[in-house]
């Protein structure tokens, strides 16, 4: 049975290997797309803060802005992570009497 399994699991893992990569480039393109999205946002936060004139807040705020770009940053490098599991449901041999 294990050799059938694993025999098996090979088969699926090059039938579904360009699917696979397929869904891989799709993640990665949205992922870098939203990242570069957040950056513009970083930037232009940033811009307008240094606008404020009023020392102490505007130090504030920024400190705050980039708590939340580091949070951020530690979170997308999680959701760039991709880990493919390939698991048998259901194996069946059937017999011809």
């Amino acid at each position: 049975v294990k050799a059938i399994l694993d025999n098996n699991t090979i088969k699926a893992e090059e039938i579904l290997g360009d699917r696979y990569r397929d869904m891989e480039r799709t993640i990665l393109q949205n992922t870098e797309r939203i990242k570069q999205n957040k950056q513009n946002s970083y930037e232009f936060q940033m811009k307008q803060l240094n606008k404020i004139g009023i020392e102490n807040i505007r130090e504030s705020r920024i400190r705050k802005l980039e708590k939340e770009k580091y949070t951020w940053e530690k979170t997308h490098e999680l959701q760039k992570e991709i880990i493919p599991e390939l698991k048998c449901l259901l194996l069946m041999n059937i017999m011809n009497e």
